[in-house]
């Protein structure tokens, strides 16, 4: 075991192998798979993996700050198999939302039992925190994009460590898509850009899409249907699949296979197609 300070309490401590994405999360979508394997592309390419994103980067008391400020509770009520989605049937249960957008509708869960808000964003920010950092590279070496979080970086560290606030200059989205049997076989790396004078960044975990914007610029929208900073706790329901959906799909379907995907290409393209 590897003794260095730990990124979270910046404690001298002995660090166990974090991962960037929960290890749980790894678990839920190889389970579709009987090798446990999915698929994973890098550069212009795509093969089958059981590779995980994972250093020693933090020491296990904060691994367990993680696990149980939000880790466990979104990923029991993210989608896990047709039929088993509690946020989406959670949504579904709190009468009329307000319409935001052609495609997002927003639920006001403040005071509500059945949404725990404060964890799904304390788990949003604890992975935009590990993607700000953390170099994070592939199987094959190669970097993954960084979520350049500036000073935000620091004040997310201190929220996640029980500090401060979640950020003032910060707004944390979430939406939860509306499908009966959303996007399983695939989740994502944080990725972002920069809007104007604030920068937004997005991934997704199976049923599940989290935005997170920073910067002195933001939009007064997006304050008024943030997940933390709304007195309404707003979660949004997506009409559509994961923000990522189309994109990834048709990565998948431009690059090169490699290994045992090239024979398998067609079937884990329909796998990771299973829309109704």
């Amino acid at each position: 075991m590897v003794t260095g300070k730990c990124a979270l309490c910046l404690f001298d401590r002995p660090l166990i192998q974090s991962h960037y994405l929960p290890a749980a999360l790894y678990r839920l979508v190889r389970n579709r798979d009987p090798e446990g394997k999915i698929v994973q592309t890098e550069g212009s390419s795509s093969a089958l993996s059981t590779f995980e994103f994972k250093t020693p980067l933090l020491c296990a008391e904060c691994e367990k700050r993680f696990s149980k400020g939000g880790e466990e509770y979104t990923l029991h009520n993210c989608y896990r198999k047709e039929g088993q989605f509690a946020l989406q049937t959670a949504l579904q249960s709190m009468g009329q939302p307000v319409h935001f957008s052609p495609s997002v509708s927003l639920y006001k869960t403040a005071g509500s039992a059945l949404i725990q808000t404060d964890k799904l964003v304390y788990f949003a920010a604890s992975v935009f925190w590990r993607s700000s950092v953390y170099l994070w590279r592939t199987s094959r070496g190669l970097f993954v994009n960084r979520s350049e979080l500036g000073p935000y970086q620091e004040n997310l560290r201190r929220y996640l460590l029980g500090e401060s606030p979640f950020p003032d200059l910060a707004v944390m989205l979430v939406n939860v898509s509306s499908r009966p049997r959303p996007m399983m076989n695939m989740f994502t790396l944080p990725v972002g850009k920069r809007i104007e004078r604030h920068h937004m960044f997005i991934f997704a975990i199976p049923g599940v899409d989290f935005t997170l914007f920073v910067g002195p610029r933001i939009p007064a929208s997006c304050f008024l249907s943030c997940t933390h900073h709304s007195p309404e706790k707003y979660v949004g329901f997506m009409d559509n699949d994961s923000y990522f959906v189309p994109t990834l799909l048709n990565r998948l379907k431009d690059a090169t296979p490699k290994g045992k995907l090239v024979k398998d290409h067609e079937v884990w393209l329909n796998k990771m197609s299973d829309l109704p």
